[in-house]
């Protein structure tokens, strides 16, 4: 039987690599044509195009996609799919995406299942206030315009919050001395520090927090959520917010959470992992999976595919509930809250959710 063919732009070259959503893609591919019979039992297929952490990549990806008449739908894992968008909007194409900018949540084809660099902001601080019950805040910022459009955000929700921040420190990502940004930043003189940088720098930084001797509470993302970067034990005691729970110690997980981990590691290749943004990955692929079920074999269009996406409700107990459409204005933000994962040693585990507030974003205007 003929396969149904997702377009997948997997950002894996330069400076950002998510090569672990692919291989997560992968399995999820695999696993849906072996245990869930496809669509009307054609093969689910992903069509692989890579891409690095500029926009030329993504848009090349995307008109790959959009000129293919066979492909209905498409997912990436490019930071640069606001650019990529300025294709596939005009040719219909469905797009599952990360959301780096507001305008992600608002397109008619686009669909994200992942809190986005806002969300992953707005969450943290309100728990930090909330739960932590912090007064003082010091961010650690990686030196790139996404990431500080997203700290400049992170300042504005916590003013909010009733929380002071007492500086935006810019940690470059070829950073020589993490102890001098550390000291630059305050960070032993706040209750808690929100580091917002890319998965290398995580340990350099609590390297360097520990040999100043910083008991500080941290705060982080899935960004620091790597599989060698946890086993190194530097950062025992963290935070890491994001959507999946994915990278929890089997000995605490949840039977939900054993399942999608067995997902992986049945159906991925020797080199797939549960950590990073293997489990945007793998929900995404299923959502877009129950989308093309919806619509049925016979009637697939990228007009009934997007339709049938605007109606995804996928629950799977190892992510955050993914319910479409968003609150207004954001129809296209289909993940509400996060999962609080903390770093026990060289393990982690699940102690609780943080919801992200869209109210919030209007705040920035």
């Amino acid at each position: 039987m003929d396969p149904v063919r997702i377009g997948f732009d997997s950002q894996e070259e330069e400076l950002f690599s998510i090569i672990e959503a692919r291989r997560a893609a992968e399995a999820a591919v695999a696993y849906i044509n072996a245990e869930l019979g496809g669509v009307d039992g054609h093969p689910l297929e992903l069509e692989l195009c890579t891409s690095g952490d500029g926009p030329e990549g993504a848009v090349a990806c995307a008109q790959q996609f959009a000129n293919d008449d066979d492909i209905h739908v498409m997912i990436t894992s490019s930071y640069s799919s606001n650019e990529a968008a300025e294709v596939t909007v005009p040719a219909g194409l469905p797009q599952l995406a990360l959301a780096n900018l507001p305008d992600d949540w608002q397109r008619p084809t686009e669909w994200i299942f992942d809190p986005g660099f806002l969300g992953l902001v707005q969450g943290p601080v309100a728990y930090a206030a909330d739960t932590i019950g912090a007064g003082t805040m010091a961010i650690i910022c990686l030196d790139d315009p996404f990431f500080l459009e997203a700290c400049d955000a992170a300042s504005v929700f916590a003013e909010n919050a009733g929380l002071e921040v007492t500086g935006i420190t810019p940690a470059a990502f070829e950073q020589a001395d993490y102890v001098g940004v550390v000291t630059a930043s305050g960070a032993a003189d706040v209750d808690v520090v929100m580091a917002a940088i890319d998965g290398t720098q995580c340990s350099p930084l609590a390297d360097a927090l520990s040999s100043l001797s910083v008991e500080t509470a941290i705060i982080t993302f899935d960004t620091c959520a790597l599989e060698d970067t946890v086993a190194s034990g530097a950062l025992d005691g963290w935070l890491v917010f994001g959507a999946s729970a994915l990278p929890v110690d089997p000995s605490l997980a949840s039977d939900a959470v054993l399942e999608g981990q067995r997902i992986i590691e049945t159906y991925g290749s020797e080199e797939a992992e549960v950590y990073g943004l293997a489990g945007w990955a793998l929900v995404s692929v299923l959502g877009v999976h129950a989308a093309l079920v919806d619509v049925g074999y016979e009637n697939l269009s990228r007009e009934t595919v997007n339709e049938a996406l605007s109606r995804v409700q996928l629950t799977t107990g190892y992510y955050a509930d993914v319910s479409c459409p968003g609150p207004d204005p954001f129809p296209g933000a289909c993940v509400s809250s996060l999962i609080v994962l903390e770093v026990d040693g060289t393990s982690m585990k699940d102690v609780g959710l943080a919801p992200i507030d869209f109210s919030e974003f209007e705040a920035l205007g």
